[in-house]
């Protein structure tokens, strides 16, 4: 995902394109909107092209679809966080690459920051276990569908889709 969103905003902004667009008569939070959903969709449909294979194993065997459903319901949670980040990373940044790598070092942060809870006694063992993002996708792989992780999840593409807006906003004002 970091590959597919590297160049949402940063290649805008290295073309020099980036200003055009900021003076279009469309609000920032639709550009951002507008880039969200097109890389949201891209991924979205890269996520249900993987669903043939619970569709093989729906004819051969006996699975049980609740658990399926829910393990891909949380699969598509995550890819959407991580378009998310990406678009935050990109928008930080004219160069690709360092967007590529700025998102994944985000999402490699989000992914291990509960690993200092488990390791000991922390102070914020809590905190670490919430913000971390493969505990709530656990529990979907699991089959439970709560509505923490839903909230979870949602709140963690509000937080980037306006921290993006922020970014793209103050370029507005340069």
């Amino acid at each position: 995902v970091p590959a597919v969103t590297m160049r949402t905003f940063a290649e805008e902004k290295r073309t020099g394109t980036y200003e055009l667009l900021l003076t279009s008569p469309v609000r920032t939070g639709e550009i951002v909107a507008g880039k969200f959903l097109a890389a949201g969709v891209f991924v979205i449909v890269m996520v249900a092209l993987a669903g043939i294979y619970p569709l093989i194993l729906v004819f051969f065997g006996n699975p049980e679809i609740g658990v399926m459903f829910a393990g891909y319901l949380g699969l598509a949670f995550v890819a959407v966080c991580f378009v998310a980040v990406g678009l935050f990373t990109s928008s930080l940044t004219s160069n690709q690459i360092i967007a590529a790598i700025s998102s994944f070092g985000a999402l490699l942060l989000l992914y291990v920051i509960s690993w200092p809870a488990e390791a000991g006694e922390v102070q914020f063992a809590g905190l670490l276990r919430y913000l971390s993002l493969p505990e709530h996708f656990a529990q979907m792989v699991k089959g439970i569908i709560s509505t923490q992780d839903i909230v979870y999840f949602l709140s963690l593409i509000a937080v980037a889709l306006f921290l993006t807006q922020r970014s793209a906003e103050s370029a507005r004002w340069r």
